[in-house]
């Protein structure tokens, strides 16, 4: 966030005409926030495992989705075009797919704690695992 505020602050210019020295500031930080997606992907996988509470997963899902929009958002400030979009299907893709996630959880503790069956209402979760 702050090299963003650096950036807006230091340059009236297009995006094409950055200085050097701020091009070179945000290679080191997209090499940081790669690292902490290495870094984080182990939590993110464990969210699965039976030990893990759903609270648990909800909040990593949470984490992981606000960290992708936080890359993208950085990557699309040194964007000239549009088409550079395009180079982030996946992150976009798994930022649904947490969010996806994120809906059914939540959706289905509701249905639980109300007590009805969520396959009557959501046919589509069915298959859906759900271990309360």
């Amino acid at each position: 966030m702050r090299f963003n505020e650096a950036l807006s602050g230091s340059h009236a210019g297009p995006y094409s005409m950055l200085l050097g020295s701020i091009r070179h500031s945000g290679t080191g930080f997209t090499a940081q926030l790669a690292q902490w997606s290495k870094v984080f992907k182990p939590l993110l996988e464990s969210r699965r495992q039976p030990c893990i509470s759903k609270t648990g997963r909800l909040r990593i899902c949470v984490l992981k989705i606000i960290q992708s929009m936080r890359i993208v958002l950085f990557l699309m400030s040194f964007s000239i075009t549009e088409i550079d979009f395009d180079k982030l299907t996946g992150t976009f893709r798994e930022i649904v797919e947490l969010a996806k996630e994120l809906i059914v959880e939540t959706e289905l503790g509701l249905y639980m704690i109300r007590g009805s069956d969520p396959r009557l209402h959501f046919p589509s979760v069915a298959g859906c695992r759900h271990d309360g």
